[in-house]
């Protein structure tokens, strides 16, 4: 006996997808004859009529089915899968199913405005806190440094915010009783990069040794801080170490 397909049916529900969804579109048939495999079609899109070019496919899946021996016609069914992607556009879609690869094709027909593209969720970027800066603290210096070369001087602090560029200054001075007296100092400007968390940033100056400082006078003292910040963000200061 001849394989025949008499009819094919959709069998969907209306229901909302996603980009990345995998949209199942249950089929039916109804087959009489011979065992057969042929290949089951089903699309999404939007039904015109057949004088404008009929249904505009946007997105489709295909599945191979296989049926047996069929004396009678017996109704048998098969799932197609369409995956959706970025190629269809948010709105409601039709959705239609066919045999293919057997003439005449064996066509269902349009179920409209059964499938709803919703468009992806719009998640907002993290709000950036105003910049903060803590925990400013000098991490490494040359303890012996010759007149006319340079002191380097390394800090770390803690930073969150949108990004920025500032002044990071280091002195080398006395500490005492009336405070901080610097001598001579380096400023080095930092790019700080932008986080909503706290992160560590790490900076570098060089002081250039100059005839201000008396050797005799040695061990100095030094201390870093930023220039322009309010309130004032300025290291301990590290006692005779220079």
């Amino acid at each position: 006996a001849i394989s025949q397909f008499t009819s094919i049916r959709v069998n969907i529900s209306p229901q909302q997808v996603l980009e990345g969804d995998q949209l199942r579109v249950p089929v039916s048939i109804i087959h009489v004859g011979a065992a057969e495999t042929v290949t089951l079609y089903a699309a999404i899109g939007n039904a015109r009529p057949v004088y404008l070019g009929g249904f505009d496919e946007i997105l489709h899946g295909s599945e191979r089915f296989s049926v047996p021996l069929d004396e009678n016609r017996t109704a048998r069914g098969e799932d197609v899968i369409i995956p959706i992607t970025s190629a269809i556009r948010p709105g409601t879609y039709d959705v239609y199913a066919k045999i293919t690869g057997k003439i005449p094709e064996t066509i269902s027909e349009t179920v409209n405005n059964v499938i709803e593209v919703i468009p992806p969720e719009v998640v907002a970027p993290p709000e950036l806190p105003k910049s903060e800066f803590r925990n400013l603290r000098i991490t490494s210096y040359d303890r012996v440094v010759g007149m006319g070369r340079y002191c380097i001087v390394k800090a770390q602090f803690d930073y969150r915010g949108p990004e920025m560029w500032r002044d990071l200054i280091a002195e080398i001075g006395n500490y005492g009783v009336w405070g901080w007296d610097p001598i001579i100092g380096g400023t080095q400007r930092l790019y700080i990069s932008e986080s909503v968390d706290w992160h560590t940033e790490e900076g570098g100056v060089a002081i250039r040794i100059t005839p201000e400082i008396d050797p005799k006078d040695s061990p100095y003292d030094i201390r870093a801080e930023f220039n322009g910040l309010f309130p004032e963000i300025i290291s301990p200061v590290l006692e005779n170490v220079v």
